[in-house]
């Protein structure tokens, strides 16, 4: 048989068990959003409502500690299950391809009673190109359901790849492996990478925060068969789902919903002008991020490749689909919804925070019981998180109600996403201003560099009022977010308004790039000032911060940027991307605004009045994402005249 012929009955052959996979089409004629984009019966992410729960009463070994692990994965055999304690928190820092054998299931209970299932997290991260990661299927037919799984770093970072390694989850070397109920977060490059495809599913998993520069895949597909992603949801991941251009290797993509914060394309499948792997099927998916395209096909399939039945937040299939390397060989495109869904077709979270203002530490109670679902179902799973501690997650809470102190001053957008049965989600975000303890004028912010080695003098990250240096940090180190609360009195004192001004400065010019940086990244989230009147200190409107750069005609950018931002959509990004020109020493970019000043808050007890306070009786005001209706602005940043906004990375 020659080579074309192999190829084209491989194509068949795939086509015909995708086929088979496929669940029919649901799209009739008064259904809701929700039943025609997740008839599946679980909700999409797993969680609470999901029906396959395993239990420690049915598993044949039961653990909570890493020995405990390590010893019944050696000694399980197939059709055995290994049940890990709801409540467990297993470190396997230090321990790489720790192999689970073919057909056993490796379990707990995330979604049952308010359980979040149990935790296993790494801290380790391997050389890149050794193919490594915490655990691999032995064999077919293994499961992980029902677990946390946390990796190093949850980071964009930068290309320096041999300095810090990379981390991956789990790696399928096998076929029919099954992802499922699970949370997977912080894998840098792979979550779930399927090196043998084989028959294996991904289906109701909550994948975010795997988002490393040039990798950052929720789930990576390589060659030799086909998988199922199925019911996911995702955020904060460079793309969603990779895939190769291996003229073997399939997938189908449906019910999976993907949120707001998309770096690059949701959906990316690798390919050569005459390969972009067999069969691609996207359907049936919802894509609310419009300011990158939601799927990017880089060839021609060899199989084939077809987009149908997406509900795509963009506002027409130009912005939405780049299928243009493909020359619509083998490709189609039909039945799509292009633009934001109506209000009555999403969940509305209903938020109260009582106090919503005050002196730190603030205690704060949350109560998110009115929250409904614009379909008439029922709201089954909330999830709170707080943006006042360092990480790139940071603190969560579960259920509709909450607690949390706020240790330090600032302004704090809370968010809250609801879901319900379905697991169509909606989001919002409840202001939360915690005073100072002394009078005076304070600003705060969070500031975050990507530079995590120990290069120092060619960047510093600085703050201005006035063009008076407030502020200042090499960008050498591993500090991640900096949570900065900074006395200003003195550099306002007695005006009417100054300028604050955030400014990305280079020191010394880097010569060697590899040995020194390759880019730098700066960015900025959540400023306010205490007696005075920040406009968008979350940079979600965009239009209040001007962009300068000095001199201009250099490579410097900034940009109103999704992939890192702690609160909202949105942070402010200053940077010398990855392949650009170095600058000069001496040169900056930045952002500013003039800021109107108030009365010294010292001694009054009171907030200034741009600073968002709950009336007795009265739940604070919410910011609804999306915003009913309206679209978001494809550049929403002022600009010099040398700045750019672009929405996505080389």
């Amino acid at each position: 048989m020659s080579h074309a012929s192999r190829t084209a009955r491989r194509a068949r052959c795939a086509a015909a068990i995708l086929a088979a996979l496929c669940l029919p089409v649901r799209g009739a004629p008064g259904q809701t959003y929700s039943r025609q984009m997740n008839p599946t019966g679980d909700p999409i992410g797993g969680g609470p409502g999901y029906r396959d729960i395993k239990s420690a009463a049915d598993a044949d070994h039961v653990v909570s500690t890493r020995d405990e692990l390590l010893g019944a994965l050696g000694k399980a055999s197939a059709g055995q299950t290994i049940y890990v304690k709801d409540a467990a928190e297993i470190d396997m820092t230090g321990r790489l391809n720790v192999a689970i054998p073919g057909g056993v299931t490796l379990a707990s209970g995330r979604g049952r009673g308010g359980c979040l299932g149990g935790l296993i997290h790494s801290g380790s991260r391997h050389r890149n190109g050794s193919y490594a990661a915490t655990f691999c299927a032995a064999g077919r037919k293994v499961r992980l359901t029902g677990l946390r799984l946390r990796g190093p770093s949850g980071d964009y970072g930068d290309h320096h790849y041999e300095r810090l390694g990379v981390a991956c989850c789990i790696r399928a070397d096998h076929g029919d492996l099954e992802v499922d109920n699970c949370e997977l977060w912080s894998w840098d490059k792979w979550a779930v990478y399927l090196a043998t495809i084989g028959d294996s599913r991904v289906h109701h998993n909550y994948i975010h925060h795997t988002r490393r520069a040039g990798y950052g895949y929720g789930v990576w597909v390589a060659a030799d068969g086909k998988a199922v992603i199925e019911a996911n949801l995702f955020d904060f991941n460079r793309h969603h789902i990779g895939s190769g251009a291996q003229h073997t290797g399939s997938y189908e993509a449906r019910y999976n919903l993907c949120l707001y914060h998309d770096t690059n394309p949701s959906f990316d499948r690798h390919g050569a002008p005459d390969r972009a792997g067999n069969w691609t099927l996207i359907h049936h998916n919802t894509f609310r991020d419009d300011r990158v395209e939601a799927i990017l096909l880089r060839g021609a399939p060899v199989g084939g490749a077809e987009f149908h039945h997406n509900w795509f937040y963009h506002a027409d299939r130009k912005r939405a689909i780049d299928d243009g390397r493909a020359g619509g060989v083998r490709v189609k495109v039909h039945d799509n919804h292009y633009g934001p869904l109506r209000p009555e077709q999403l969940p509305t979270p209903r938020v109260g925070a009582t106090p919503a203002a005050g002196a730190a530490p603030l205690a704060v109670t949350f109560d998110a019981a009115g929250s409904t679902d614009g379909e008439g179902g029922s709201i089954v799973s909330h999830e709170w998180t707080f943006g006042d501690e360092p990480g790139p997650v940071g603190a969560r809470a579960f259920g509709p109600k909450a607690k949390h102190v706020f240790h330090r001053p600032g302004w704090y957008p809370v968010g809250l996403r609801v879901g319900n049965g379905a697991g169509i989600t909606g989001t919002a975000w409840v202001p939360i201003t915690v005073r100072p303890a002394q009078g005076g004028w304070w600003l705060t912010a969070w500031v975050k560099d990507s530079n995590r080695g120990d290069a120092a003098g060619f960047y510093r990250k600085q703050v201005l009022v006035d063009d008076a240096v407030v502020w200042e940090d090499d960008t050498a180190g591993d500090e991640g977010w900096q949570r900065l609360v900074l006395d200003v009195s003195r550099h306002v004192r007695g005006k009417e308004k100054v300028t604050l001004a955030f400014r990305l400065r280079c020191d010394r010019q880097v010569t060697d790039t590899k040995a020194q940086l390759l880019e730098i990244f700066c960015y900025i989230d959540d400023v306010h000032l205490f007696g005075g009147s920040v406009a968008d200190g979350g940079f979600e409107a965009g239009g209040a911060w001007a962009y300068a750069e000095t001199p201009r005609g250099t490579d410097w950018r900034g940009r109103q940027w999704c992939g890192e931002a702690r609160s909202g959509r949105f942070c402010y990004d200053l940077e010398i991307p990855y392949g650009r020109a170095c600058p000069p020493a001496g040169s900056y970019c930045q952002i500013s605004q003039v800021v109107g000043l108030g009365p010294s808050p010292a001694g009054t007890g009171r907030l200034h009045p741009s600073a968002p306070v709950a009336s007795p009786g009265r739940p604070p005001r919410l910011t609804l994402w999306p915003r009913p209706g309206r679209r978001r602005p494809t550049s929403s940043v002022r600009r010099g005249p040398a700045g750019t906004s672009t929405p996505g990375r080389p």
